[in-house]
């Protein structure tokens, strides 16, 4: 007769694209007999997976495929050099255990290891504030990396003298 599964679990690490039930039919596991199969947002933190066996088996599983983690961050350009009051923008990319890479601008935690020479905020856009060398820094958890920004204190204007003519006045 057929029979319902159900399974609740936490959808963090796991590649939901790709979640199946799978049948062991005696000889081999096979998901051909599994209907209906859905996954649904349950609320909470969870997904639900369900789906129907249309014969009797002796045992079902529910595969859920971890998804590729980060390996490594990389963030261009490798260094830069600005002035104070100027901007660099720093781009970083991950490269994921299953060898594909990815933009990470947006999802990394940027920060400087000095602010008092610069200061980064959310989108890897940095300030120069003061003269000196910073590290830029992008961070996913335990995965780091870091580039040199060289911020430098523009010369001041030179100075024109001109000379000025005494003027004679008449007092009367």
């Amino acid at each position: 007769p057929p029979a319902t599964l159900t399974l609740r679990f936490d959808p963090v690490g796991v590649d939901t694209a790709t979640v199946s039930i799978y049948r062991f039919n005696g000889v081999a596991w096979d998901s051909a007999p599994v209907t209906g199969q859905q996954i649904v947002d349950i609320g909470g933190g969870l997904l639900e997976i369900s789906g129907t066996l249309q014969s009797a088996s002796l045992y079902a599983v529910f595969a859920l495929p971890v998804a590729p983690a980060l390996s490594s961050i990389v963030v261009t350009p490798p260094s830069a050099s600005i002035l104070t009051g100027e901007t660099a923008q720093f781009e970083a990319a991950g490269t994921f255990t299953d060898g594909s890479t990815r933009a990470l601008t947006g999802e990394v935690a940027w920060s400087t290891d000095v602010s008092s020479v610069a200061t980064v905020d959310a989108g890897g856009l940095a300030t120069g504030v003061n003269g000196g060398t910073a590290q830029v820094i992008a961070s996913s958890g335990a995965i780091t990396s870091y580039v040199t920004l060289t911020v430098t204190v523009p010369a001041p204007p030179a100075l024109t003298v001109s000379s000025i003519a005494p003027s004679s006045a008449t007092a009367g």
